[in-house]
């Protein structure tokens, strides 16, 4: 999934989700990422306080029920390298996606462990952790085994 067709975005506290163009990023020329802004030097948990944004998908009868969540993106530093990844809206149960690279270049990394994604139509929703952080793609499947390059095409969602 490509971060900006995020179905919905959530601003929360001063601070939200917004469209950048980022070197390397896919998806088109310009407005090609999301990054959490403004830098304030923030450090958040899932909340009313925290900036997030969600993905509609569809999990097809008979499909696992564990998943990594794989995020594409980087962070400037050590500072603004990581979010928080929960399903529906969960503030209690929920994977850290750290660290995202901070070279400059968007690179791979996946939630600590899975997530229990039922079946049916449910919600992905990637939580500010660190603002500055910037997301490009997003990828699920049941290995913790990176995607190569930029992943794989874009998948249909509701």
């Amino acid at each position: 999934m490509e971060a900006e067709h995020a179905n919905t975005l959530v601003a929360a506290n001063g601070q939200s989700w917004q469209f950048v163009t980022a070197t390397g990023g896919t998806g088109g020329p310009t407005n090609n990422a999301l990054q959490a802004l403004p830098k304030l030097g923030s450090n958040v948990v899932p909340g009313s306080t925290s900036p997030r944004m969600k993905f509609s998908i569809n999990v097809p009868t008979g499909s696992a029920s564990a998943f990594y969540v794989h995020v594409y993106g980087k962070g400037a530093t050590t500072s603004n390298d990581s979010v928080n990844v929960s399903i529906n809206d969960s503030t209690t149960t929920f994977q850290t996606v750290t660290p995202l690279s901070s070279t400059g270049s968007f690179g791979w990394q996946h939630t600590a462990g899975t997530l229990t994604i039922p079946v049916g139509a449910q919600t992905i929703t990637v939580w500010m952790r660190e603002d500055g952080a910037t997301i490009d793609r997003l990828a699920v499947n049941t290995t913790a085994t990176e995607p190569t390059g930029s992943g794989p095409a874009e998948s249909p969602r509701l």
